[in-house]
């Protein structure tokens, strides 16, 4: 009669019945094929996904940063506006860029 091991090697670890007969070795190391080949399967499935979540966080904070910039530059502008929007610094600011009211004489005090 045969024993197990002999069966094992025969049989490539399978009985007639389908039932394993080796308790040691081939089993084992099949199981762990199997697992690690779904492991594997698994990580190649999801390395895609995962780049592009991270490549989208990356755009969010890009715009974001961008967005809080424009705002920043709205508010001064804003504040510009506001400041100007009375007479004086009206004024002031076109003086300030050459202008002058019509019928007045201009002139320039400073280093020639």
């Amino acid at each position: 009669m045969l024993e197990a091991s002999q069966v094992c090697r025969i049989n490539h670890g399978h009985s007639v019945r389908g039932r394993s007969l080796c308790t040691h070795g081939e089993s084992v190391s099949v199981r762990k094929l199997i697992i690690i080949g779904v492991v594997v399967l698994l990580a190649v499935l999801f390395v895609q996904p995962i780049r592009a979540y991270r490549a989208a966080q990356s755009e969010l904070t890009t715009a974001r940063e961008q967005l809080d910039s424009a705002r920043a530059i709205k508010e001064r502008a804003v504040k510009e506006r506001d400041a100007l929007g009375t007479r004086e610094m009206l004024v002031r600011e076109a003086r300030r860029r050459g202008y002058i009211f019509p019928g007045e004489t201009p002139f320039s005090v400073g280093n020639r």
